[in-house]
């Protein structure tokens, strides 16, 4: 089975970025923490996926940069 792998940067303060068309993705490495805030990778159930980077409501720090990881696989999309 061929499959691949898509990393996507997600900067802070970022909502509703479209990563694209993939069997899986999910939460990858945090970068320059402290982690606060809040992180979110979303689908719509037909592989379309979105990621999520924001400050917590009081206006505290987020995560410099998240990133997500995304699974290819032939017939999943991408």
């Amino acid at each position: 089975m061929a499959f691949s792998v898509s990393t996507y940067p997600v900067p802070v303060n970022t909502v509703g970025m479209y990563l694209g068309v993939h069997a899986y993705c999910s939460l990858g490495q945090l970068r320059g923490g402290p982690q606060g805030g809040f992180q979110e990778i979303f689908t719509d159930g037909w592989n379309n996926w979105w990621a999520n980077n924001t400050y917590w409501p009081d206006g505290q720090w987020a995560d410099p940069q998240i990133v997500a990881n995304c699974l290819n696989l032939a017939g999943a999309g991408a």
